[in-house]
């Protein structure tokens, strides 16, 4: 996946994917646009820890998510988020 690698990448902790409906915008300044595309429409939320913009454990939504690979995600507004302990992870 094209995007950040390393220590650059912030991490979703306890996180979800959110399915969004195309025809409902995310937020009050979501362009249109970004609800475009054949794939079904999603946004993942969950706590980032080493984001530039956001203190560790604040919890986050994404812009909707172009492509996942690799235990990543790549969202619209070019943000890769390495993704850690899904919400719903039961303990071994």
């Amino acid at each position: 996946m094209a995007g950040k690698a390393g220590s650059d990448v912030a991490e979703l902790r306890e996180w979800a994917r959110i399915h969004v409906n195309r025809a409902v915008r995310i937020s009050a300044y979501s362009a249109p646009e970004l609800a475009e595309g054949g794939a079904p429409a999603y946004i993942c939320t969950g706590k980032v820890f080493a984001h530039a913009h956001f203190p560790n454990g604040m919890q986050i939504c994404t812009t909707r998510v172009l492509r996942e690979a690799g235990g990543q995600i790549e969202t619209v507004s070019g943000s890769t988020y390495r993704l850690g302990t899904p919400c719903c992870a039961k303990p071994e």
